[in-house]
């Protein structure tokens, strides 16, 4: 199966993923970046229910391991990490955090909390709190934000 910017003629991926269960190999993901975009470096697969969360340049690939068509999530910047508490998967850009739930569909999206970069670090039952960089390179400050919309608390 093959996601993202897919060249004419398909062309060789820039990322392959190996989906398997018990140690079997059952699906390869030919994942593509945009041309006009930088790769970045942060590359990561969360399994839920029965699909996996692929983060990859500037979008979420989201593959079903049974029925259907894999869907995309556009990032508004580069992809950073996928967090699973709950019923919620957490989806960190380098300035924003999205929340998906476990049908893969966007729950939320924060307001932009960093300019490049955010990490988390806790996520409970009403908040997720980390660190965001406002001003590149070092100047990371904490942020606190409400798990029912994102928003800042």
């Amino acid at each position: 199966m093959a996601v993202g910017a897919i060249p004419a003629g398909r062309g060789t991926p820039d990322l392959y993923a190996l989906i398997a269960r018990a140690s079997v190999p059952e699906l390869r993901v030919d994942l593509h970046a945009a041309r006009t975009e930088q790769a970045y470096v942060y590359q990561q697969g969360l399994f839920f229910d029965d699909m996996v969360a692929i983060g990859f340049g500037h979008e979420v690939h989201l593959v079903p391991l049974s029925e259907g068509a894999p869907r995309t999530l556009r990032l508004n910047s580069y992809f950073v990490s996928l967090h699973r508490q709950a019923e919620s998967i957490y989806v960190v850009s380098g300035e924003d955090v999205t929340r998906l739930d476990l049908a893969g569909d966007v729950v939320w999206t924060s307001p932009q909390l960093a300019i490049d970069g955010i990490r988390l670090e806790l996520i409970d039952d009403e908040s997720i709190s980390g660190e965001a960089e406002h001003d590149p390179p070092g100047d990371w400050r904490p942020f606190r934000i409400r798990v029912s919309d994102g928003k800042p608390i």
